[in-house]
């Protein structure tokens, strides 16, 4: 008789996660290696469900959402989404500090071997530092949304969120050439995601203040993240995507 593993939820994966606040992009990489080993866990309770062994899950999730720290908050608890995502049955695996490349590295783990009916991917935060390359982030995004086609999951993606203000991003990337480089992958998703016939939630101007560059103060809590204010403004979008992404059969 196969022994049956109760499959962590969004919840409790957050728990196994959880660590204090932590910067993105070169600040974060001690934090990146102090998560490494709860992504061990994750990996091996996914090993344990698609290893032939005798072991399922009870739960599967509807969605997961792959991401860095962007991601990462928005299932805590501070950020007043929890219920939404327990309910929906989205299992968060974000991590702080990950690049697009340390995203896509994870999906057959995270994703494919999970089987969900979608999912939400937001990258390239980390990546749009000086010396950034479009083809970059634009290889990591293609490689994760044709796997996801291959395997008949629905697929999201976010356009990233707008910088500053706030010492936090001045600390991190103070060139004035960032907006730039957001602009330009932000419109690539765009594009990308109208060519494969996927849905794109564009973030950045759910977020953005009048300047088209910088967050609305009150939808961040340091000029990177978003506030509790900002995670619901942009819920309904991702669910309304994610809806839609569900019911139409991956091209």
């Amino acid at each position: 008789m196969a022994m049956v593993v109760p499959f962590p939820g969004a919840v409790e994966i957050r728990k196994i996660l959880e660590i204090r606040p932590r910067p993105v992009g070169r600040f974060a990489r001690a934090w990146t290696k102090c998560s490494a080993g709860a992504s061990k866990y994750l990996a091996f309770l996914i090993l344990l469900s698609t290893c032939g062994c005798g072991v399922n899950f009870r739960f599967r999730p509807t969605v997961v959402f792959v991401g860095d720290s962007i991601t990462y908050n928005w299932s805590q608890s501070w950020a007043g989404q929890q219920s939404t995502f327990a309910q929906n049955k989205w299992l968060n695996v974000g991590v702080t500090g990950l690049t697009s490349s340390e995203i896509a590295a994870t999906f057959d783990a995270y994703v494919v071997d999970l089987q969900p009916q979608a999912v939400h991917i937001l990258a390239g935060t980390n990546d749009v530092y000086p010396g950034w390359q479009l083809s970059e982030t634009a290889n990591n995004i293609q490689t994760m949304v044709k796997k996801a086609k291959e395997h008949n999951i629905g697929v999201v993606v976010g356009t990233i969120p707008p910088w500053g203000p706030g010492a936090l991003p001045e600390k991190a990337d103070p060139s004035p050439q960032r907006f730039a480089r957001i602009d330009q992958l932000n419109q690539w998703i765009t594009q990308f995601a109208a060519q494969q016939g996927i849905q794109v939630v564009d973030y950045h101007s759910l977020l953005a203040a009048a300047n088209g560059e910088n967050y609305i103060p009150a939808l961040t809590v340091d000029g990177v993240h978003p506030s509790a204010a900002g995670y619901a403004v942009m819920t309904p979008h991702t669910e309304q995507a994610l809806q839609a992404a569900m019911a139409t059969p991956a091209p």
